[in-house]
């Protein structure tokens, strides 16, 4: 980022420890503009990141197969009633060392520290917990994306939406297709021509389709954005204006679904007044799947209902985004724009940190692209080949959550700077820079097979075993979620 990086001056730190999360955690740290010392020893309790008398922990190595059977996440990749694959957990380590940053930013502005369950890989695995998701090999555990061949590629198609169904014929230049055939005709249709030219019309219609794999060294999306063969996990806009130190931070919470709603909540988990603001005659998704998960992204919220619809509305819209410290939203800028929310303004006389979150970022000729957590996971490059060289899925909508941990540490490092500035979070590159230079591979157990072939009733992971390096057989465990934190409070306005 160089000069004016938001924690240029801020303080130094030190990254005990070479692991592949200490790492990342240096890198990220240094990146943002911090005084980084690291260090290949490491103090009692193993590696951490230290700022004054902080000692903030990163995860060790460990087996790669252990490390993956204890995450939880062996349940949603594979096919029922087969020995889940062994994934190499390089990224999820990524992943931790980008969540230990979180929790320092956290503790150096007067935060307590992330409770012990705010793991990673918890963060990851939690929807498919409380709704009992699990990996179906080619179609996303949610039931609603599917690997796809085309000509020359593969595709993530995602019909999350009843309009994309709807819109599927058009997609595929068909005179019609009957609601349950829709992914018998893609089939079918798909391998006629290049993927190009189905992603093209993909983004013409609105419809959530990707590439899947890492992107190419020639990707013109990263390049027009200025991303490099390793594409950083957000990109940060100049500095703004100054902002008000206040003791508690106040922010607005515009996304909805999972990335945004997470941030909001990892937010409000550091002691922030977190302000949930839904259109009310169009609240979030959200609230129509499960009761659970929704109260676990949105507990402790103060909950704000407006008509967007009225000059009324979109003042009162207006004036919450100019007094918050931070606004986290996930809409197109020309949609803001029609509302009278002008993002560059805010941030520039009003020092609002603003967090963007798009499925592919704000400029760049795919701006306009829709995505899911599913796509632009696969769109990142977080899949696995199975024995047929042929993609499968890797977590749960696993783009959401990724996301929504680098948009909140985009948000810290914002207030901790003290001026407003806009983060552009594009959710394909939150996954491929987690992916980039080691893409997941499947594991093999140096002595005999990967797995012990006693699954459980359903035929998930869970009751299945992974060898380690050691020898040791390693029962994969379940997915897992956090405890839930105190009820949101409802209002209207």
């Amino acid at each position: 980022m160089g000069a004016g990086t938001p924690l240029s001056g801020s303080f130094g730190v030190t990254v005990e420890g070479t692991s592949v999360a200490a790492t990342e955690a240096a890198w990220l740290l240094r990146w943002l503009g911090a005084d980084v010392v690291t260090s290949a020893g490491t103090g009692p309790g193993g590696p951490a990141i230290q700022a004054g008398a902080m000692r903030v922990p990163v995860a060790a190595d460990g087996d790669p197969v252990r490390v993956w059977a204890e995450s939880g996440l062996s349940a949603l990749v594979g096919v029922p009633g087969q020995a889940p694959p062994a994934v190499d957990p390089a990224w999820l380590q990524r992943l931790r060392g980008q969540l230990a940053v979180l929790d320092l930013l956290a503790q150096r502005a007067g935060a307590a520290p992330l409770p012990a369950d705010h793991d990673a890989a918890v963060l990851l695995g939690e929807r498919a917990a409380l709704v009992g998701h699990r990996g179906w090999g080619d179609t996303a555990p949610g039931g609603s994306c599917r690997m796809l061949r085309a000509a020359d590629a593969w595709l993530a198609v995602n019909l999350a939406r009843p309009d994309d169904i709807d819109m599927v014929p058009a997609w595929l230049e068909l005179d019609g297709v009957d609601d349950g055939d829709v992914w018998s005709a893609a089939a079918l249709r798909l391998p006629e021509r290049p993927a190009a030219d189905w992603l093209e019309r993909a983004g013409w219609l609105g419809l959530p389709v990707a590439p899947v794999g890492p992107p190419p060294a020639d990707d013109e999306q990263l390049a027009e954005r200025g991303q490099g063969p390793i594409p950083v996990p957000f990109l940060p806009g100049p500095s703004g204006g100054e902002r008000p130190d206040r003791r508690v931070r106040t922010v607005v919470d515009l996304s909805a679904l999972w990335a945004g709603p997470l941030a909001a909540s990892l937010l409000g988990r550091t002691g922030a007044r977190v302000l949930k603001v839904e259109h009310r005659r169009r609240p979030d998704g959200a609230r129509r799947g499960s009761r659970q998960f929704y109260e676990l992204l949105n507990a402790g919220k103060d909950e704000v209902a407006l008509d967007f619809d009225t000059t009324a509305g979109r003042a009162e819209l207006r004036e919450l985004c100019a007094a918050a410290d931070v606004v986290i939203e996930a809409s197109r800028p020309r949609a803001l724009r029609q509302l009278g929310i002008d993002a560059d303004e805010l941030v520039a006389e009003h020092g609002v940190v603003w967090v963007s979150i798009t499925g592919y970022g704000r400029t760049g000729p795919w701006s306009d692209r829709v995505a899911f957590g599913d796509d632009a996971g696969a769109a990142g490059g977080l899949v696995v080949m199975n024995d047929d060289r042929a993609p499968w899925f890797v977590g749960d909508a696993v783009a959401d959550p990724i996301t929504g941990i680098a948009a909140a540490i985009a948000a810290l490092a914002g207030l901790a700077q003290g001026r407003g500035r806009l983060f552009d979070v594009a959710m394909r590159e939150t996954v491929a820079h987690l992916v980039a230079g080691s893409p997941p591979a499947r594991l093999r157990a140096p002595a005999g097979p990967d797995a012990d072939a006693t699954p459980d009733v359903d035929g998930g992971a869970v009751g299945w075993r992974l060898r380690s390096a050691d020898g040791a057989w390693v029962r994969c465990a379940p997915a897992s979620h956090r405890s839930p934190g105190s009820r949101h409070r409802r209002g209207t306005r």
